[in-house]
C-alpha cells in the first residue's frame, strides 16, 4: 500500500490550471503583438510607396529643370508627371500605392500601400 502512495506522488506533469494560465498568457501577448505587427507592416508599405514615388519623380523633375518642358517618367511601375507650369504639380502613383503626392522640394506625402 505504501508503494502505491509513493508512486502517485512521483508522477510528474502539468495540471489543467497551469496549462490554462499558460494559454491565457499567450493570448494576452498575442493581443498586444498582432496590432503592433499590423502597424509595422502598414508603415513599411507607406515608406516603400513614398520612396518609389520620390525616385520615379527625380528623373522627370531633372528633365523639366533641363528643358523647361513637361516631362513624364514611367519607371519602376510608377508614372510621374511634371506639368509645364513648373514642379508645383508633381504627382506619382507607384504600383501598389495610392494617394502619393510629391512636392516641388521632393517631399512625399499621402502615400498608402494597398
Amino acid at each position: 500500500m505504501r508503494a502505491i502512495n509513493i508512486r502517485q506522488s512521483e508522477e510528474k506533469g502539468f495540471t489543467l490550471v497551469e496549462l490554462l494560465i499558460v494559454v491565457a498568457i499567450i493570448a494576452i501577448l498575442a493581443a498586444i503583438a498582432i496590432p503592433q505587427y499590423v502597424n509595422y507592416t502598414k508603415k513599411a508599405k507607406e515608406s516603400r510607396c513614398a520612396n518609389d514615388a520620390a525616385s520615379s519623380c527625380s528623373m522627370a523633375a531633372a528633365e523639366y529643370a533641363n528643358t523647361g518642358n513637361a516631362a513624364t517618367n514611367s519607371a519602376g511601375g510608377a508614372t510621374c508627371s511634371v506639368s509645364s507650369d513648373g514642379a508645383a504639380s508633381i504627382t506619382a502613383q507607384p504600383a501598389g500605392c495610392s494617394g502619393c503626392a510629391v512636392s516641388a522640394t521632393g517631399n512625399v506625402s499621402g502615400c498608402t500601400g494597398t
